[in-house]
């Protein structure tokens, strides 16, 4: 039974040589590999507004805005990025590969360094 479910879900498994062939359409990439780094953007100015209502007085509530403006300011540009990136890139290839391809080697690897350190172990 449990087999069954597995199969209509998954589907079968794939031989090895037929793996190279194997693409996932956009609609379902986009929903198993961006949903951590859209949490990543959602929580970040979630945790900048509470810091700023923790802070005692009414001071703090008059940031807001701009913390808030500046937040959009950002998100638009790291939209408008990538974007670009992906008009440039059409075939796709990673952080490190497409550093090395347009900054070169050691701005790469400054980027592949960074990819791992900020990655989620969890």
């Amino acid at each position: 039974m449990m087999q069954t479910i597995r199969r209509i879900l998954i589907g079968k498994p794939l031989h090895n040589n037929e793996l190279g062939h194997e693409r996932l359409p956009k609609w379902k990439a986009l929903s198993i590999f961006s949903s951590d780094a859209l949490s990543s953007v959602a929580y970040g100015p979630e945790q900048i507004m509470l810091t700023l209502l923790a802070i005692p007085g009414l001071v703090a509530y008059g940031y807001m805005p701009a913390v808030a403006i500046s937040i959009l300011v950002l998100l638009v540009i790291v939209v408008l990025s990538y974007v670009q990136v992906a008009k440039v890139n059409p075939e796709g290839g990673g952080a490190y590969a497409i550093s090395k391809k347009n900054l070169g080697e050691f701005p790469a690897l400054i980027v592949a360094g960074s990819v791992i350190a900020d990655f989620d172990w969890a």
